[in-house]
């Protein structure tokens, strides 16, 4: 996978969860390199939230709970920067 499909994916993750901000979040995630490495980091922290989710051999609780942390701040923040360029 080349670097442009990746970081489509990426952005797909971010914008499946907003889905009514999903053409002004791709407009950005192509120009503004800090709305890049938000959706970069977010789409990490869910791709590492659902593997802590998955997993049943231990009690996960605790990262689990940091992980959601960790995307809600991110929600966030681009959710702020997101509006504050104007609607999508």
């Amino acid at each position: 996978m080349n670097g442009f499909a990746i970081q489509l994916r990426t952005a797909q993750v971010v914008m499946d969860r907003f889905p009514e901000k999903s053409q002004k979040i791709l407009q950005l995630y192509r120009t503004v390199d800090h709305i890049r490495q938000i959706c970069d980091d977010m789409a990490l922290a869910i791709e590492t939230l659902e593997r802590f989710k998955s997993k049943s051999d231990r009690d996960n609780s605790a990262e689990i709970a940091d992980f959601q942390e960790v995307i809600e701040k991110l929600n966030h923040e681009l959710i702020e920067i997101v509006d504050a360029q104007g609607s999508g």
